[in-house]
């Protein structure tokens, strides 16, 4: 049993032009690991929350529309990894985990010259593989330290509304299904029982 004491991610922020975002958090979920020799069944619980703030093109050239808000998501996660490397108190291993995701966007845009203004409730959720590969050090009996590495390919339904102000008070709503890549490195560390 574990705790994720150090994530860098990447979130999918409703923009335009769509800018991709990278996060840092701390201590954003608990997993736990059941050893069989070589092989490990994994289970994880993650959240990752940030604010965002972001400049892109509002309605014409040369305006600018800022966008501010909130990002959320989170994932279950269920898998299975490989020793494929062991030394005394180092390890090198592989794995793939299958994942549950939600998401949730909230926010609000405006443009500098003000001819545009509107909030966005944007909700993801879906499932995706994560390939896996990490580094595991054995510090003592009960405790160990991993740095791991996965790119999750997610397939999701994606449902967006937004409520405009400005120029004129009018409703969107927008729903699809999406593929995304997302990119993690992390930093676990353990206590076995």
């Amino acid at each position: 049993m574990g705790f994720n004491i150090l994530n860098y991610s990447s979130i999918d922020i409703p923009s335009d032009p769509p800018q991709p975002k990278f996060d840092i958090s701390f201590i954003n979920g608990i997993y736990f690991k059941r050893h069989y020799n070589e092989n490990t069944l994994r289970l994880s619980v993650d959240q990752l929350t940030c604010n965002v703030k972001i400049h892109g093109n509002g309605s014409y050239e040369a305006d600018t529309l800022i966008t501010m808000g909130n990002w959320r998501e989170q994932m279950f996660s269920m898998g299975f990894e490989q020793n494929y490397f062991e030394k005394k108190q180092f390890h090198l291993y592989w794995g793939v985990d299958l994942n549950l995701y939600y998401g949730i966007y909230s926010g609000q845009s405006q443009s500098l010259s003000g001819l545009s203004n509107f909030s966005t409730v944007k909700q993801n959720k879906g499932i995706g593989l994560t390939p896996l590969a990490g580094i595991r050090f054995t510090i003592s009996n009960f405790l160990r330290i991993s740095l791991e590495t996965s790119g999750s390919s997610l397939f999701f339904t994606e449902f967006e509304n937004k409520k405009w102000t400005l120029p004129m008070v009018k409703n969107e709503q927008n729903q699809a299904i999406t593929f995304a890549l997302k990119y993690n490195v992390g930093c676990k560390i353990s206590y076995l029982f």
